[in-house]
């Protein structure tokens, strides 16, 4: 597997797919907007540190997305990423599977569990108790060699089709059972043990095999190919927003003509902004109100995209106006910014010298555009964000 020929690229806008896939011994990676690729076609041992990690980061936060939320390919397997991570934790952390509990069985060889035993119905003869449903204690190591098996065929496919992201490698295990019986004897152990580090090793074995086309790996055809990254971004950005939006979220109804009340059978989806920061939500100094908008470069919020963020800044003002006291609210500084992915280099962010408005509104609201390194803010979001805060106090305007 090192020695694969590795074509990386990046997204073109903001509808292309980011991800990975592995097609006649061939890998593909599609890296997002804001990433700067030197080359197009590397070895996968030639490809420099630091690129490799930028690469098994975004896999690994790619990883923590639901399986469903992946593209379906028709000829490529689509492993579930998540799963395979969590077996291969549980393999560095606790090695191959263990046997540590007794179980019971009636009438089996072994240690009799007499609390057990007594509780079973018995025969009784002469005033005699014939002790026929005897409950013994034994160690199920068949059970474990059939466990360890599956946990080493796991491991050993899923070291083949992407170890190379995580640096893990395993020896080919030869396969007992087919999946059908795997999947039955882990179903049946998770029944039977009571230690949560088991169980989870388990759900987690069980979870790989239930959520990939287990067997198809060896075909060498995998695919993970995420469709809905602007979300990962906006999620990104919002790493430092308040948690509880709301109370600063515009309040909208349906009303009766004839009674004007509120018209109950309608449901309302809120519309949120996507980043609400602030110093302190009880008595605020500063507050930001950030829209990630994760564009293609050189493609610009939309005239829709501005007048719904002025909106919102505008609310919001006034929200806080009757919050506060007139003194406290004169002194609070509100920025308001469009947040968007930008191939900068080795640069963290950078402010354009433009901002959006729109021409018919009484308060002249101005939205800066702030462009960030898509690299550092995957490495560390709260960081980058923090410095876009940083930046906005300390920009003049011209």
């Amino acid at each position: 597997m090192q020695k694969q020929k590795c074509h990386i690229s990046v997204c073109q806008n903001g509808n292309d797919y980011v991800g990975l896939t592995v097609e006649n011994g061939e890998i593909y990676i599609k890296l997002p907007i804001g990433y700067k690729v030197l080359h197009t076609e590397y070895l996968w041992e030639d490809i420099d540190e630091e690129l490799k990690n930028d690469i098994k980061r975004l896999m690994k936060l790619l990883a923590k997305k639901g399986k469903k939320e992946f593209e379906k390919t028709d000829d490529l397997v689509d492993i579930d990423i998540f799963s395979a991570l969590n077996v291969i934790n549980d393999y560095q952390s606790y090695g191959l599977y263990k046997q540590s509990e007794l179980k019971r069985k009636i009438n089996y060889k072994g240690r009799i569990h007499w609390h057990s035993t007594l509780s079973q119905p018995q025969i009784f003869l002469k005033h005699k108790v014939l002790y026929t449903n005897l409950v013994n204690e034994y160690m199920d190591y068949d059970c474990e060699k059939e466990i360890q098996n599956i946990q080493e065929q796991c491991l050993s496919y899923i070291a083949n089709s992407i170890g190379f992201l995580f640096d893990f490698t395993y020896p080919y295990s030869y396969q007992k059972m087919n999946c059908v019986e795997m999947v039955n004897t882990l179903k049946k152990e998770l029944r039977e043990t009571n230690e949560d580090t088991k169980k989870e090793m388990l759900m987690h074995l069980l979870d790989f095999m239930e959520n990939t086309k287990f067997e198809a790996l060896q075909r060498d055809k995998i695919a993970l190919k995420y469709k809905e990254f602007p979300y990962i971004f906006q999620n990104l950005v919002d790493c430092v927003g308040i948690k509880n939006r709301d109370e600063f979220n515009p309040k909208s109804i349906y009303c009766d003509w004839k009674s004007q009340e509120k018209y109950s059978n309608i449901r309302i989806d809120s519309s949120l902004p996507d980043t609400i920061v602030m110093d302190d939500i009880e008595n605020p100094c500063k507050v930001y109100l950030f829209d990630a908008k994760y564009k293609e470069e050189g493609k610009l919020p939309n005239e829709y995209d501005i007048f719904k963020q002025i909106r919102y800044m505008t609310y919001l003002k006034g929200l806080l106006k009757k919050k506060l006291s007139e003194e406290n609210f004169k002194d609070v500084q509100f920025k308001n910014a469009f947040i968007l992915p930008k191939n900068l280099e080795d640069k963290l962010l950078e402010i354009a010298p433009f901002y959006a408005t729109t021409l018919d509104l009484k308060e002249t609201e101005k939205i800066y555009v702030v462009y960030i390194n898509t690299k550092y803010l995957i490495e560390n979001a709260q960081n980058v964000i923090k410095q876009v805060m940083l930046e906005l106090d300390n920009f003049k305007e011209c």
